[in-house]
């Protein structure tokens, strides 16, 4: 666990270049339940290895790293304000509901690709 406090400024900076900087991303926490769920979809098609993960576990939660961080996730993606967030190419893609939408249709396989995560 870091103890050095993290700046709102410092938090948007990293996070821009993460997104920026790879292809696919998922901003995840282990304690959470839809997290879990996604990674274990992706892990499930081989493809989590793709991702770039960014764990908010490393901080407990109500921490100032914490706050600071997740208010840097939840403004790049356009106000969302819960846990998983997908990013691909730079830009907001959805949470779990979009994966959980694509397996109730039977067409998590069809949509990796088109995403071109195979």
């Amino acid at each position: 666990m870091s103890t050095e406090i993290i700046t709102s400024a410092e938090a948007k900076h990293e996070i821009d270049k993460i997104v920026s900087e790879n292809k696919f991303v998922l901003f995840t926490a282990t304690w959470c339940p839809d997290c879990v769920y996604v990674k274990k979809i992706l892990e499930e098609h081989n493809i989590l290895e793709k991702f770039y993960v960014w764990e908010l576990s490393r901080y407990e939660k109500g921490t100032s790293n914490f706050k600071t961080y997740t208010s840097a996730w939840f403004a790049k993606a356009e106000g969302q304000q819960n846990i998983p967030l997908l990013f691909i190419d730079g830009l907001y893609f959805g949470t779990e509901h979009q994966i959980k939408s694509w397996e109730a249709a039977g067409k998590l396989q069809e949509q990796f690709e088109k995403l071109g995560l195979f």
